[in-house]
């Protein structure tokens, strides 16, 4: 359900003008169809991942080029984005690694006239302490350039729009007090460690 409701409150609050919606595999999947039926603009596959390329690069070591890494698990489909403007859906953009090739594999290998990109998460702009691999505040895009930064200089999308934490709050349907944002807010449940 969660799922379903942030796509619509994103496709709410970030209105797009676009001829299709694709997910990028496979983690826009799971919000692509919420935010097509919310707009009103029909989803499709754009992108493709190569099945026989399993690596998660999100987990990836920091020593591995997570870019490069995309054009070997992504592959564009020409015939169904040529000469469209297209509306590209991420489930989140923590260090910019996929979302810049993905934009540009639109524009090159599909031809889109336009790449839009939504993300169903609010920006993560704060390191998260209780497990993910997120160590180096540097590493993570939303803390260092502002969104207008991350469109133009980083992603090259003609425009990005992300959920706001009120939409995503609204989404989860829990109280704001039982969940921890500290990724998005910086206001964590328990005191952060020292910085190294």
């Amino acid at each position: 359900m969660y799922r379903t409701l942030a796509g619509k409150n994103t496709a709410k609050e970030q209105p797009v003008k676009a001829d299709i919606v694709i997910p990028v595999p496979e983690s826009g999947r799971i919000y692509d169809d919420a935010f097509a039926a919310q707009s009103g603009i029909p989803a499709t596959e754009g992108l493709i991942r190569n099945r026989y390329y399993s690596a998660r690069t999100f987990m990836k070591g920091r020593e591995h080029n997570r870019r490069r890494e995309q054009r070997k698990k992504f592959h564009a489909l020409p015939d169904i984005m040529r000469g469209k403007k297209i509306c590209q859906i991420e489930d989140s953009i923590v260090r910019a690694s996929v979302c810049p090739e993905t934009v540009a594999m639109c524009r090159e290998d599909g031809a889109a006239t336009e790449v839009h990109v939504r993300v169903c998460s609010p920006p993560v702009c704060h390191r998260c302490h209780l497990g993910i691999d997120m160590s180096k505040i540097k590493e993570l895009v939303a803390a260092n350039n502002t969104i207008e930064e991350i469109r133009d200089n980083i992603i090259h999308s003609d425009s990005l729009g992300y959920l706001s934490v009120e939409g995503m709050l609204d989404a989860v349907g829990i109280p704001r007090e039982n969940l921890c944002l500290g990724c998005f807010t910086g206001e964590y449940p328990v005191p952060p460690p020292a910085e190294k």
